[in-house]
Parts: C-alpha cells; sequence; structure tokens
C-alpha cells in the first residue's frame, strides 16, 4: 500500500471506537463496571498503526470529509496521491 492509501486507512481508524468486552443487557454489574466506556483511537495512534505521520492522517481526513467519493476512492485505489490534492 502506498503513503496515502495507509493514511486513508489511518483516517478512517482515527476516532473509531476500540472493541471491548460486550456485556449482556441483563449484566446486573454493567453500569457499575464502566464497562460501555470505549476509548476512541486517535489520529497520532492511527498513524503510528499504519506507519505514516499524523499530518498525512490529518490530510486524508480532510480528503475524506470534503472529497467528492470519486476522488476518495481514487486515493484508496492507489490511482492518485493524496499529497498531489
Amino acid at each position: 500500500m502506498s503513503e496515502s492509501q495507509r493514511a486513508m486507512v489511518a483516517a478512517k481508524l482515527a476516532n473509531m471506537q476500540r472493541g471491548g468486552d460486550r456485556p449482556s443487557d441483563s449484566d446486573v454489574n454493567f453500569d457499575s463496571a464502566n464497562l460501555h466506556i470505549r476509548n476512541e483511537v486517535s489520529q497520532s495512534e492511527a498513524a503510528d498503526m499504519l506507519n505514516v505521520s499524523t499530518r498525512s492522517v490529518a490530510s486524508a481526513a480532510k480528503l475524506r470529509d470534503n472529497a467528492p467519493p470519486e476522488l476518495q476512492q481514487a486515493v484508496e485505489h492507489g490511482a492518485v496521491s493524496a499529497h498531489r490534492l
């Protein structure tokens, strides 16, 4: 994967909730154990996971939020570099 592709993946990971215990509704200790609280993945953590800079992840997040879907897909498929935009 190119750096732009990895940055797009990292941008999607950023602010996603981490997995964790999935207690049932009948779990009486659910609220008192705070198991419903999940930490989010930061842009910095996502950048480290995908071996790209935090700046690249921030740029990819802007692209994800503002660019037309066709352009996003072109970057994801490696046809266009996010750095050229």
